[in-house]
């Protein structure tokens, strides 16, 4: 379950302000740590769902402010050597936390995937994940609209 956003491929290392970047990634770690934290305190289905929900509406508001950066730097790369420090340091922790999450949800999975409520989540959340980190070819297959 990778959660790093490949919505946005100018090169921002050259622009002046790349805060909204920063903020945009800070969000996103924060939203994936709060779902972490959700999960390992978990103790039935319920509570697994309920962390599932939080993180799809997180990631669904975030989707917008990520699309918006897509349009505002339309060639922007995060394998760009030209990328700040900061920017790669918060992708870094985001790509090691999604491979928490897929981790834990696998574990969720395994021990109350049959519970109507998980598996409800887990399809929002596949499809949500599917519009927001896909390239922009794939995002058009994909768009619902």
């Amino acid at each position: 379950m990778v959660i790093v956003p490949f919505l946005f491929s100018t090169h921002i290392a050259s622009q002046d302000s790349h805060r909204e970047v920063i903020d945009a990634y800070s969000k996103l770690i924060s939203s994936q740590e709060k779902y972490l934290s959700s999960v390992k305190k978990a103790t039935k289905a319920d509570d697994i769902a309920m962390a599932l929900q939080q993180l799809n509406s997180d990631l669904l508001a975030l989707s917008n402010t990520f699309r918006e950066l897509e349009r505002k730097y339309p060639n922007f790369s995060i394998a760009d050597s030209k990328l700040p420090p900061e920017i790669k340091v918060l992708i870094a922790s985001s790509e090691k936390l999604s491979s928490k999450i897929t981790e834990s949800t696998i574990i969720s999975l395994y021990r109350y995937g049959n519970e109507e409520a998980i598996s409800s989540a887990i399809v929002k959340t596949k499809e949500i994940l599917r519009t927001i980190t896909a390239f922009p070819d794939e995002k058009k297959q994909n768009s619902p609209h």
